[in-house]
């Protein structure tokens, strides 16, 4: 949900659309979505079958997706310093 709002206004936000560091957060949210969603299939898979095989698959799938996840995070919070970094020095320059 988070990934389609901040999308909604970046569409309709030049300012933000033309952020490198706004459209890095955006892209962090899409990555955690993305992440969530194969972690979820995973474990899902993981509780509905008894095959020792596909049980040893889906915790890789379930793995990738808290990899993705935790990527998504740091380009979040990379794009929200780098913003927090141009404020600052913005305000140091006036």
């Amino acid at each position: 949900m988070e990934a389609i709002l901040l999308s909604k206004i970046a569409s309709i936000s030049e300012e933000v659309r033309s952020d490198p560091n706004e459209r890095q957060i955006i892209q962090g949210a899409w990555f955690q979505t993305i992440g969530q969603f194969m972690e979820s299939m995973g474990a899902t898979q993981q509780v509905m079958t008894t095959d020792e095989n596909i049980r040893k698959e889906t915790q890789k799938i379930t793995t990738l997706g808290d990899w993705i996840q935790a990527v998504g995070t740091v380009l979040e919070a990379h794009g929200g310093s780098q913003i927090i970094v141009e404020e600052e020095k913005r305000e140091s320059d006036t």
